[in-house]
């Protein structure tokens, strides 16, 4: 008899578990596609007018105001594609699945480091979105010796797996309302505040000639060229940009030199005047990061270089 108990407890345990397992999957699956991120993919996959989109880090996110180009610029079809965290490998992975709609588009990618990361709020969403992490990885780390390739991709390979293991985060988000506009991982994040009372952050001029190639243009000359490749099989003009804060030299050390190298036709120039407009420590969120004030004044700058790309309608 107290087997047939155990037996019976055993069973409604494992039921009950079961059911709320699958609760939690099935809201779970629901709140993935209620993301800023899901929507976006969904819209832009669909799109049949020309559209533009910019890709980039937290400072794409906080820079890049789409309302005032739309309004400036006459056209309604301006995204703010920035990621928290991004790198030019997040980048490419997003740009890569932007061109798998065949409608015509201008992809404006920004110019960062290329590190073996993405960031953990798009590998969480790599499976509901396609995203092909490591089909792009592999693909535009294909001029790697063996080793050098088996390296990175086993580095992203360990934080994809890292980000599957840890659901804590998922069920606080769970828990939520609105988890996306709180958080601010992805789109255009406005910041009011201003915390940061130097223009040491931002780019200047006299930088592009302060930093000569130290060999950065030649390792990363293969993802450039894998880029343009992929927009023109795909019916997209790929254009790079520089982001108008830094963080540290080292990343102007290896970004400005590979600007430098790009031909006009393929990179957003940055005229002294725009970048001496910018230049007031008001505009700083932070040591890296533009506030709302900043993000206005450089996007209605910017929209000047954008003319020979965007279309009015």
């Amino acid at each position: 008899m107290r087997v047939k108990k155990s037996v019976f407890k055993l069973i409604l345990f494992t039921s009950i578990i079961s059911l709320i397992a699958f609760c939690f999957i099935r809201q779970y699956a629901t709140s993935r596609k209620n993301t800023l991120i899901y929507t976006f993919f969904r819209q832009s996959l669909q799109a049949t007018d020309t559209s533009y989109y910019f890709i980039g880090s937290s400072r794409v996110q906080t820079s890049i105001d789409p309302e005032v180009l739309k309004q400036t610029l006459g056209n309604k079809h301006i995204y703010n594609a920035g990621i928290s965290g991004g790198t030019l490998l997040s980048n490419c992975i997003i740009a890569r699945r932007l061109m798998q709609n065949k409608s015509p588009k201008v992809l404006f990618i920004e110019l960062t480091p290329m590190l073996p990361e993405v960031p953990d709020y798009l590998l969480k969403h790599q499976d509901d979105l396609n995203l092909e992490i490591f089909g792009t990885a592999n693909q535009l780390l294909s001029h790697l010796n063996f080793l050098s390739k088996c390296r990175l991709l086993l580095q992203l390979a360990n934080k994809y797996v890292t980000s599957k293991l840890f659901i804590v985060d998922e069920v606080r988000n769970l828990m939520r309302i609105n988890v996306e506009k709180t958080e601010g991982h992805f789109g255009f994040q406005p910041i009011s505040e201003n915390k940061y009372h130097s223009v040491t952050p931002f780019l200047k001029f006299q930088d592009f000639n302060n930093y000569n190639d130290k060999g950065s243009v030649a390792r990363y000359q293969q993802y450039i060229n894998e880029l343009l490749k992929l927009g023109h099989q795909s019916n997209s003009k790929i254009v790079f940009f520089l982001p108008v804060t830094f963080r540290s030299e080292d990343e102007k050390e290896t970004t400005i030199p590979i600007y430098k190298s790009l031909p006009d036709s393929t990179k957003l120039q940055m005229p002294e005047v725009l970048l001496k407009s910018m230049e007031n420590a008001s505009y700083l969120a932070d040591n890296n990061h533009l506030n709302l004030a900043g993000a206005k004044v450089y996007s209605h700058l910017l929209a000047v270089q954008l003319l020979p790309f965007i279309k009015k309608e």
